[in-house]
């Protein structure tokens, strides 16, 4: 019995013997009904009924069909198309929902028609039947599956003659992208494939996801055509085969899921070449996209109702995006079998990117804002739920960590003092390293996330503000002296200094606004500070286990909390600073009480800290 026979056999009702024979009649009838074939041709009617009567006549019934029926569409030419109908659309009618992705005119798509058309018809018919009549429902549970296995075989290029078929992209992803498959067709071929031929699973939906991948790369928050390939690749991450997710398997299989590193520069590298890069890369950042500047911030002086309707327009996109990623990244991590390797690509990410955070950056060594932006939020999302009470406070020096701290400056400790510490921690035999967990390691990437994206934007953002007001100035001063150089010699150079400046600012103040658009979104400032609360009961956690602490603190401090970086603190005071100058309402909300803790015993445990300007800052909040 070959595969295709084990899962039908799966699938069939079981039989009682008191089962009574099938009139051919009727199986028959459904033949012809399921295949769109002539029941009154006599000799048709022999064959098929000798064919019935073999024991594996329904299997053999049904590929004899298939087959003559394939071989009667494949002399059709590719100017046929017109007249063959998708199930639920006609193409003649032109009705396709994702016109950047259609299906070209071949021979493949009236075989792939067809057969889509016997599959939703064999699966009326199962509904319609009596479950009771077994011989018929085998004989229509054959035609449902060998119309999945022939699908199989048309979108591998079978019936396709190499020398005249075209190139184009997968077949396959032109149908779901513009919902040409029937309801459950693509969860139903995916688990026939993974219980028959887990090979052509791999080559079909390969193919697919590299030209999905491919396809989201050209597409801009100017439109919404990202919408529909982020919603098409989260829902297939979702479909389950049993008890994993094949499809989450098979990405983090793909060969550009994590490649290895080629050039100088790495985290610019996993944004272009990574399969998941192009899906997060979608920003509202002008330096990533100036399609969005030229929609929604045409004229840096437009009235502020505008401005205000233009940043509602783009958050509700980037939410809407956001939204399909984290469920995107949901699916990964909830599949045991690619949750590690989701894992690594966010830390990897990380890695990469250090640069990020420092004063000066090359924006060609680093991945964009935008993609750092998205990640943030997918993070944020999976470790709204974490509990800080579960999270390992050894982590950051635990072997397995996926960030490397590297020389960044810690809290109150030197690097020779922690090389000495963890040497001593290797050493105890008393001392074992607990197993890593999901919500520790989720929690400890969304902290560095936020320190790669939040605290530079924040920077960039401030040093925008204060070039255009500077520009700004030079621009007045220079046109307040008209007089004095009108007529003069430097009248020329002068006017051309203007003219380019003006075209500077005007350019500065739409990149601001863009960053204002996303950075000011009361509702990621609130996120911020919500995650940022967490954080900061964690460090209260280190430094005072119990309740009854009293202040100031005993000294020396922990090693767990000493030997922190220091932006794990530093961070939380910029960020409550930045909201104070841009969005004071977000400080009112509850959830903040425990940042103002931690500032308050940091404030009165100035020792535990090494920074004199990091505690001159805690001063200043405060």
């Amino acid at each position: 019995m070959d595969t295709t026979d084990t899962y039908n056999q799966q699938l069939l009702p079981k039989s009682g013997k008191s089962e009574t024979t099938n009139n051919q009649d009727q199986l028959l009838t459904a033949l012809s009904s399921v295949f769109q074939v002539s029941a009154k041709d006599s000799i048709w009617k022999e064959e098929v009924n000798a064919t019935l009567q073999l024991p594996r006549g329904c299997k053999e019934a049904v590929n004899h069909i298939l087959i003559e029926q394939i071989l009667l569409l494949l002399p059709c030419k590719p100017s046929l198309l017109s007249g063959a109908n998708i199930v639920g659309y006609s193409v003649a009618e032109g009705e396709f929902s994702y016109a950047k992705c259609v299906p070209p005119k071949c021979v493949e798509t009236i075989l792939l028609n067809y057969l889509l058309e016997c599959y939703t018809r064999a699966s009326a018919e199962q509904r319609r039947s009596s479950r009771t009549n077994g011989r018929l429902q085998t004989l229509l549970d054959e035609a449902r599956i060998q119309s999945l296995s022939y699908t199989a075989s048309v979108l591998q290029g079978v019936f396709s003659d190499p020398q005249s078929s075209p190139k184009h992209s997968s077949l396959l992803l032109s149908y779901m992208l513009n919902r040409f498959f029937p309801g459950g067709f693509v969860a139903d071929f995916i688990c026939f494939l993974m219980a028959t031929d887990l090979q052509s699973f791999r080559q079909i939906f390969g193919v697919a996801l590299h030209d999905l991948s491919r396809l989201i790369y050209s597409c801009s928050l100017e439109s919404d055509d990202s919408n529909e390939p982020l919603s098409l690749l989260s829902e297939l991450c979702e479909l389950k085969a049993d008890a994993s997710r094949p499809v989450c398997n098979l990405i983090t299989q793909l060969v550009n899921w994590l490649p290895p590193a080629i050039t100088p520069s790495p985290a610019a590298e996993l944004q272009k070449v990574t399969f998941l890069g192009p899906f997060l890369s979608l920003s509202a950042f002008a330096d990533d996209d100036p399609k969005v500047v030229e929609k929604y911030f045409s004229d840096p002086e437009m009235p502020a109702a505008e401005v205000k309707m233009a940043n509602a327009s783009l958050r509700h996109s980037l939410h809407c995006v956001r939204t399909r990623l984290f469920e995107i990244f949901h699916s990964l991590v909830l599949n045991a079998a690619s949750r590690d390797a989701a894992l690594n690509f966010i830390g990897t990410f990380i890695q990469h990117n250090g640069r990020r955070s420092h004063l000066q950056v090359d924006e060609n060594l680093v991945s964009s804002d935008g993609m750092a932006f998205n990640l943030l939020s997918v993070m944020q999302q999976l470790a709204v739920k974490v509990k800080v009470d579960k999270v390992d406070i050894m982590y950051p020096y635990h072997p397995k960590c996926r960030l490397s701290l590297g020389d960044d400056t810690r809290l109150n400790c030197t690097l020779d003092k922690l090389g000495s510490w963890m040497a001593s921690l290797n050493a105890d035999p008393g001392h074992k390293w607990l197993d890593v967990k999901f919500a520790t390691e989720c929690f400890f990437l969304c902290v560095h996330c936020h320190h790669l994206s939040v605290i530079p934007a924040t920077h960039k953002y401030q040093r925008m503000v204060r070039a255009v007001r500077e520009l700004q100035r030079v621009v007045d001063e220079v046109e307040r002296s008209e007089s004095q150089w009108r007529g003069q010699m430097d009248e020329l150079r002068n006017r051309q200094l203007l003219v380019r400046w003006r075209s500077q600012i005007r350019r500065m103040q739409q990149s601001q606004q863009c960053l204002e658009a996303v950075l000011l979104d009361p509702a990621l400032l609130s996120q911020c500070l919500q995650f940022y609360s967490a954080l900061a009961q964690f460090l209260l956690s280190v430094i005072m286990p119990t309740s009854q602490s009293l202040l100031p603190l005993p000294d020396p401090p922990p090693m767990t909390f000493a030997a922190l970086p220091e932006y794990y603190l530093e961070d939380i005071v910029e960020t409550v600073l930045f909201v104070v100058q841009t969005y004071p309402p977000a400080l009112n909300e509850p959830a903040v009480d425990s940042i103002w803790t931690l500032f308050t015993v940091m404030v009165c445990s100035a020792h535990y800290v090494t920074n004199r300007y990091l505690v001159a800052k805690l001063i200043e909040v405060q």
